[in-house]
């Protein structure tokens, strides 16, 4: 939100550090290692490509899918990559699917 800051407020700042979206690769990385956590196994193609089309991804996302994983059961990567997007499609103002409980 520094868009929305004057620069007088601003400077009062030491530190002004920007966090952007993960690049796919970190995404890739930080999926395998849930799913090895999660004793999912390594994800296969369709669900790394389907996590590629994913861009407003944030390392917080995979944690709250990962939380939520010990309330109902992420059963595969497939699962895990599915959650991620509605994480995203909350990020982007649409409405949750049915059954998709907001806490």
């Amino acid at each position: 939100m520094v868009d929305i800051l004057d620069t007088a407020a601003l400077r009062r700042f030491d530190l002004k550090i920007r966090f952007d979206y993960l690049q796919p690769e970190q995404a890739r990385e930080l999926l395998r290692r849930h799913c090895w956590a999660l004793g999912l196994g390594e994800p296969c193609m369709r669900s790394l490509y389907a996590l590629r089309k994913l861009h407003t991804l944030t390392p917080g996302d995979f944690t709250v899918v990962a939380r939520r994983s010990r309330l109902t059961a992420v059963h595969s990567a497939e699962a895990f990559v599915a959650a991620l997007k509605e994480e995203c499609r909350l990020k982007d103002g649409e409405r949750p699917e049915i059954g998709f409980a907001v806490a």
